[in-house]
């Protein structure tokens, strides 16, 4: 197995449901990255599976090298935003997603120490709960559970797309 095949390969039903559990043994940044990795690579999926009408060929010059055009999670946002009219998602799934990305960004490109209860974290978070409801749970347990919500939307979007 490559290093490509480890950030494509895609999470079983099984893998989702222990999901938490997972999370729960990481750090803040891990969680953030990994479960962020996990709604990426479900949004992608769901992308490549809505797009019939191209090859395989065509599909992976869009998506699969760093120059490709729908290569970053902003790039596929977007995508499925222009597709939504298809059954990609609706505007609430994408304000979700540019959620996480967002947090995704702060974790994965800031140079020192990050935790969920920073306070530039805040607003995030809270919008995060407004989503959910209370939860009794710490922060990383919060966010990996809407990285999991979102992930199953999507995966029930890309089922619906066949």
């Amino acid at each position: 197995m490559s290093l490509q095949d480890l950030t494509n390969e895609i999470p079983s039903d099984e893998y989702l449901n222990e999901f938490r559990t997972h999370a729960s043994a990481e750090l803040d940044r891990g969680t953030v990255i990994m479960a962020s990795a996990m709604v990426e690579q479900s949004l992608e999926h769901a992308l490549r599976r809505s797009l019939t009408h191209l090859t395989a060929e065509e599909i992976s010059a869009w998506f699969d090298g760093p120059m490709a055009p729908f290569a970053t999670f902003d790039a596929k946002i977007k995508l499925g935003r222009a597709l939504k009219g298809n059954g990609v998602y609706d505007g609430g799934v994408e304000r979700k997603l540019d959620l996480i990305r967002r947090v995704r960004n702060a974790f994965a490109h800031r140079s020192m120490p990050l935790d969920l209860s920073h306070p530039a974290l805040s607003a995030t978070y809270n919008e995060l709960l407004s989503d959910l409801g209370e939860w009794p749970l710490e922060r990383r347990e919060v966010f990996a559970g809407y990285c999991l919500a979102v992930t199953r939307t999507l995966r029930d979007i890309k089922a619906t797309a066949d």
